[in-house]
């Protein structure tokens, strides 16, 4: 017969093997997962679209002497999606550096936040910037007013980049509303 001793060991011994993540943990890997994830998709994308228009172009144009031209354009559409296949994002070489702490879990996630809000901002001011050069030097391709649709296209864009966080930013939102003590 077991003993009671020897069986709450063993429970014992079982609860302290079973990590326990924190909220920084699951949140890193709640984002690293969702860039692993777009990642892939972006890269299978590129890689399919270059594969269709190269093939297809090579089809088409090699009548005309023109399949190479169309193969070698299909390639270089290719091969963004294959660098974007081979190298990991910011966030899951954070979380893997970083997932088995929940400290540094949470400053991984405070520096890509960080990161992010430059970059945002960066963003930001170059489209303000471009909208301002499409007012003072106005050009028309197609209507009068192109300067006009350009510059309210760049201003709209640099808007959103001041107003809406990025999920970076969301995501450190997240952690300090989890991480903060309940009063």
């Amino acid at each position: 017969m077991i003993k009671k001793g020897s069986i709450f060991v063993l429970v014992l011994l079982l609860a302290s093997s079973c990590a326990v993540a924190g909220p920084a943990q699951d949140i890193l890997g709640n984002l690293a997962e969702s860039a692993r994830s777009e990642r892939m998709m972006s890269g299978w994308a590129s890689i399919g679209v270059g594969a269709v228009i190269g093939v297809g172009g090579f089809l088409l144009l090699d009548d005309v002497e023109l399949g190479t031209y169309a193969a070698i354009a299909g390639g270089l559409i290719a091969l963004p999606g294959v660098i974007t296949l081979a190298i990991p994002s910011e966030a899951e070489m954070a979380c893997r550096n970083s997932c088995d702490s929940e400290i540094d879990a949470a400053m991984a996630l405070e520096q890509m936040a960080a990161n992010a809000k430059l970059e945002r901002y960066i963003s930001g001011v170059i489209n303000v910037a471009a909208g301002v050069a499409s007012l003072l030097f106005p050009y028309t391709y197609v209507t009068q007013y192109d300067y006009v649709y350009s510059a309210v296209v760049s201003f709209g864009m640099g808007a959103i980049d001041f107003l809406l966080p990025s999920k970076e930013e969301r995501a450190y939102r997240s952690y300090e509303l989890l991480a903060s003590p309940t009063e």
